[in-house]
């Protein structure tokens, strides 16, 4: 199932300058309406081998209903959808903006993976730069029954191998949106459930120039999979660099459980949850954070306390990152990876565009 607001797939060589989509897109699965669903604000799924994407805007928001029908895999980006062109393909993104929300609703049924981002949900090949997401992201994991995985990242969901250049000038990937992921994770096939990052939610490579201004809030039942939770980019597949990002927001990850050292579910890394390779639960090589620069909140863990009624409810325990301690959160819960020039951020950075 293809759905976009301009191009619903694109199986050919294709140049998109200068379009911009307002309105919404709503989607419930049905019975004739299931499957892989690609959905995307401007392109539904680029199959293509090779594209020019330029000067994309969306400022419809994008929701997904709950249905008679359920899906294979879902692949969702409020400017792309599905990008599976192979590593030998060129495909470039510049300046494309995602305005609009996104929201997958309780009670969704999945039974693959899906990859979500606020701007593309899945790069295979080419060249990105100058992409931003303003739009909050909201999605009920709990309900994506039989889900392998579920890759989500402020700006892009999922970047599937080293065919992909994320190394753009200053400010080149932002995310000032809101991140709310509810609910329990999904099994895993693959060693660990849930990738949530600020920017990036699963990434290969080296990866420059990212800002996340934007809170991440993930509260639930995790059972016992693993979760990895970063400002700026949830997991690394490979061994690479993370260099010149900026991270403030907020990020909440409770209930928390203690972590071992197979199970880093709800570990949370202000900058990556967990950048490093891993196979069969081990670390091969090392990663590194380098000239990262953090700041904002942190809460692994909850208190007891009262919402606006006077009720009794469940609250983040903030910890504030400081100059003192902001060391002990470039990242978190795992071996193999280094930190070199990083420093603390003592207010939001200002948005170079």
């Amino acid at each position: 199932t293809y759905i976009s607001g301009g191009f619903g797939s694109v199986s050919s060589a294709i140049s998109a300058t200068d379009i911009t989509n307002s309105g919404t897109i709503d989607v419930t699965a049905s019975t004739k309406l299931s499957g892989v669903l690609n959905l995307g604000g401007i392109v539904g799924r680029n199959g293509g081998p090779h594209g020019n994407y330029k000067n994309l805007t969306n400022n419809g928001a994008i929701t997904v209903h709950k249905g008679a029908g359920s899906y294979s895999a879902i692949y969702l980006g409020g400017i792309a959808g599905g990008q599976p062109a192979t590593e030998n393909a060129t495909h470039t993104h510049y300046n494309c903006v995602n305005n609009g929300d996104i929201t997958i609703e309780k009670g969704i049924t999945c039974g693959g993976n899906i990859r979500l981002g606020g701007c593309i949900a899945w790069v295979k090949a080419g060249y990105c730069d100058k992409i931003k997401n303003t739009g909050d992201i909201n999605m009920h994991a709990n309900t994506a029954a039989g889900s392998r995985q579920i890759l989500l990242g402020g700006v892009f969901g999922y970047n599937a191998g080293s065919g992909v250049t994320m190394e753009g000038a200053d400010g080149g990937y932002i995310n000032t949106g809101n991140i709310n992921v509810t609910g329990g994770t999904p099994g895993s096939t693959n060693g660990f459930a849930t990738a949530i990052g600020g920017v990036i939610g699963t990434f290969y490579g080296n990866f420059k120039n990212g800002i996340n201004i934007g809170n991440i809030t993930f509260t639930g039942d995790y059972g016992t999979n693993k979760s990895c939770i970063g400002g700026i980019l949830g997991h690394s597949t490979s061994v690479g660099t993370i260099s010149g990002c900026k991270q403030y927001g907020d990020i909440a990850v409770y209930p928390a459980k203690n972590p071992t050292d197979n199970l880093y579910a709800n570990v949370t890394g202000v900058i990556t949850g967990s950048a490093r390779v891993e196979k069969n639960g081990n670390t091969a090589g090392t990663a590194v954070v380098r000239d990262c620069y953090l700041g904002g909140r942190v809460a692994v863990n909850c208190v007891t306390g009262t919402d606006a009624n006077g009720d009794e409810t469940t609250l983040p325990d903030w910890k504030n990152i400081t100059a003192d301690n902001f060391s002990e959160f470039i990242y978190r819960g795992m071996n193999g990876t280094e930190a070199d020039g990083c420093q603390h951020l003592t207010a939001a950075p200002t948005l170079p565009w």
